[in-house]
């Protein structure tokens, strides 16, 4: 086992003015690499394309992302089976979700069947896979 050595030295004030540079040209590297990366991803995201809705089943009328209730559904069967919303002001997301809504409105739900079950219940928000199913 070797002893542990203590070394000790004065610094002059210049050789602490130069660690101090140091680390704030370091610093300043790091922020340009972060601002650069920031940079890049926002233009990708900017140029990778628009995301559509898939609107509820039987209520499409061309552009439309929402059918007459203001019902918003994105996945197979989200917001009911057969065109039925019901309710009003729902958004869905995944398949299922909101697939047995009668007269719920304004829930909100994310994920495989998140709040399947859902037939009258409103201001819900649901997000996972089978999220108060």
């Amino acid at each position: 086992m070797t002893p542990c050595l203590e070394v000790s030295k004065e610094l002059t004030f210049r050789e602490l003015q130069e660690i101090k540079l140091q680390r704030i040209d370091g610093g300043k590297r790091a922020m340009k690499t972060l601002y650069q990366t920031l940079l890049i991803v926002s233009a990708a995201l900017a140029l990778g394309g628009t995301a559509f809705a898939q609107v509820p089943e039987g209520t499409w009328t061309g552009n439309d992302t929402s059918d007459g209730n203001g019902n918003t559904g994105m996945g197979s069967y989200a917001l009911g089976k057969g065109g039925s919303a019901g309710g009003i002001f729902n958004t869905a997301s995944g398949n299922y979700a909101l697939s047995s809504n009668g007269t719920g409105s304004n829930n909100t739900a994310s994920g495989f069947e998140a709040l399947y079950s859902n037939t009258t219940g409103g201001n819900n928000t649901a997000s996972g896979v089978n999220a108060l199913l």
